[in-house]
């Protein structure tokens, strides 16, 4: 399953830098993405392999907690908050499983 790309404030928050920086990286090839207007669209793996999966994992994790969050403040309406909880708890499988850890789903 493909991940939908990050905008630039998204992967610099990832990389822990500001937007310029990522707009910068992603504008001379060092992230995969496209120009989507003034700002980029950049590929999540590209960042992620600029990061390394141990800050993936918390990346992982704050979006968690921020979907479960929605679902518990909206439980009705909530269907685009659900379906992207889904698609990061099995990505921080995915990174679980790169680094050799497990983790049971609640």
């Amino acid at each position: 399953m493909r991940t939908r790309p990050l905008t630039t404030t998204e992967a610099a928050a990832r990389l822990g830098r500001s937007r310029e920086t990522a707009r910068r990286l992603a504008a001379n090839g060092h992230l995969d993405g496209e120009k989507a207007g003034r700002d980029w669209l950049i590929e999540a793996s590209s960042v992620a392999a600029r990061t390394g999966p141990r800050v993936e994992l918390r990346q992982c994790e704050r979006d968690i907690a921020y979907y479960e969050k929605v679902i518990e403040e909206r439980p009705t309406g909530s269907e685009g908050a659900r379906r992207m909880l889904k698609a990061e708890l099995e990505h921080r499988d995915r990174v679980l499983s790169r680094i050799g850890q497990t983790r049971d789903r609640p």
